[in-house]
């Protein structure tokens, strides 16, 4: 975060001296280059006038002059994995609100879709950049803060299944969020995806029996569906071990 805020100081000092225009967007443009989350800036309308790799490589484009120039719908019709409409509405709403209040606004908690099918949860600031010249916001500045590797895995695990209608395709992506997709012939269903993590995060049936308020002749029968038609091998410890190794693996049982 050090960063992106440093990147807002350079912003607002230089706002206090002229109008923003292209000068300003190149003395950013550095610092948001080195920035692993996604740096963003639009006008007042909502075009966006510059989005550094982070951003490009997010929506699945390759150059900067993918981006310049279009709105948020715009953006969506060209991306391939494309975000929800509530996305959407929720940008534009966000725009809408800066540039009449001159007020820094958030969007908590949002799920959006990698071009992978994968998603990433993240916190979305924008700040209105206030010219001294004519009193009005000029531009918008957004970042977006990645939250996913910091959430557990069986709350993350809702929230796939939240976004996805169908819970088969919020497995499969899931698994593949956690690189052990390879592992299985054929995606578990939600309950077994549910039982396997916290098999891998209490290490003993019993006590999965009492978290899920299900029966551990249940729980067997969920792990007995996994190694017997749903595995690439016949074992299950190497998916519990590609879990508990996996550095993003962060779980939290309640």
């Amino acid at each position: 975060m050090h960063c992106v805020w440093v990147v807002m100081v350079v912003l607002l000092d230089l706002d206090k001296k002229l109008a923003l225009s292209a000068c300003v967007i190149d003395d950013v443009v550095d610092l948001a280059e080195q920035m692993s989350n996604p740096v963003m800036l639009k006008d007042s309308r909502g075009r966006y006038l510059y989005a550094n790799q982070s951003s490009i490589s997010l929506f699945g484009l390759s150059h900067q002059n993918d981006v310049v120039g279009l709105n948020s719908k715009e953006l969506k019709g060209k991306v391939t994995h494309r975000w929800h409409d509530t996305f959407e509405q929720a940008i534009s709403d966000l725009d809408s609100f800066v540039v009449k209040k001159r007020l820094s606004g958030r969007d908590n908690m949002r799920a959006i879709p990698c071009q992978d099918g994968t998603l990433r949860i993240q916190d979305m600031i924008k700040k209105p950049m206030v010219s001294n010249l004519s009193d009005k916001v000029t531009s918008i500045f957004t970042f977006s803060e990645n939250l996913t590797d910091n959430i557990d895995r069986l709350a993350l695990l809702s929230l796939y299944v939240e976004f996805y209608s169908s819970h088969l395709v919020a497995v499969r992506y899931f698994l593949k969020y956690l690189s052990i997709e390879s592992l299985f012939i054929k995606t578990p269903s939600l309950r077994e995806m549910e039982t396997v993590l916290r098999i891998a995060a209490l290490g003993n049936q019993k006590s999965v029996s009492n978290q899920m308020g299900i029966s551990t002749r249940t729980v067997e029968e969920n792990i007995r569906k996994i190694k017997q038609n749903k595995l690439a091998n016949e074992y299950l410890w190497s998916v519990l071990l590609e879990l508990i190794r996996n550095e993003r693996r962060n779980l939290k049982i309640k």
